[in-house]
C-alpha cells in the first residue's frame, strides 16, 4: 500500500505538470502567431520532437527537428509530399517573409528545447493551427 504522503505528492505533481504545461502553451502562442503574421495564407505550423532511441554512438538528446507550415492554396508538396514547406521550400516560393519567419521560430524553439519539452512531451508531434488550437500526437521514429 502506498502511504498518503506519496499518494499527496503524486496528485500535487501532476496538478503542477499540468498549470506548467498550460502556462508554456500560452507562452510558445506568441512565438507561433508572430510566424501566422507573416502570412495569412498559412493554416498551421507543425515539427515533431523527441529523444533518438540511437544516434550513431554520440549521445541521444531531445531536438526539435524541422519546423514546416502549410499554406492554404498550395499546389507544392515540399520534401515530404504531405503539403508541409520547410524554410528552404518557402524560399523557393518566393516568400521570404515567411522564409524569415520561419527560420526565426526555428532557431528560437532550438534555444528552447527544454520548454517544448516540457510542453508537448518527447516523441511527439506537434501541429499549431492559426486559431490557437494545438494538436500534439505521438510519434514513431527510429
Amino acid at each position: 500500500m502506498i502511504p498518503n504522503e506519496i499518494t499527496e505528492f503524486l496528485s500535487k505533481k501532476r496538478e503542477l505538470d499540468q498549470h506548467v504545461q498550460a502556462i508554456g502553451k500560452n507562452s510558445l502562442r506568441e512565438l507561433f502567431n508572430t510566424l501566422f503574421e507573416s502570412d495569412e495564407q498559412m493554416t498551421n505550423i507543425r515539427w515533431t520532437q523527441y529523444t533518438p532511441h540511437f544516434n550513431d554512438g554520440e549521445p541521444c538528446v531531445f531536438r526539435i527537428n524541422t519546423i514546416t507550415v502549410k499554406m492554404d492554396g498550395n499546389d507544392e508538396d515540399g520534401d515530404n509530399a504531405d503539403g508541409y514547406l520547410d524554410a528552404y521550400d518557402l524560399g523557393r516560393l518566393g516568400k521570404p517573409a515567411v522564409e524569415a519567419a520561419l527560420e526565426s521560430l526555428q532557431a528560437t524553439a532550438s534555444e528552447l528545447e527544454h520548454v517544448f519539452q516540457t510542453v508537448f512531451g518527447d516523441d511527439a508531434e506537434v501541429t499549431v493551427w492559426r486559431n490557437g488550437e494545438i494538436e500534439v500526437d505521438c510519434v514513431e521514429h527510429d
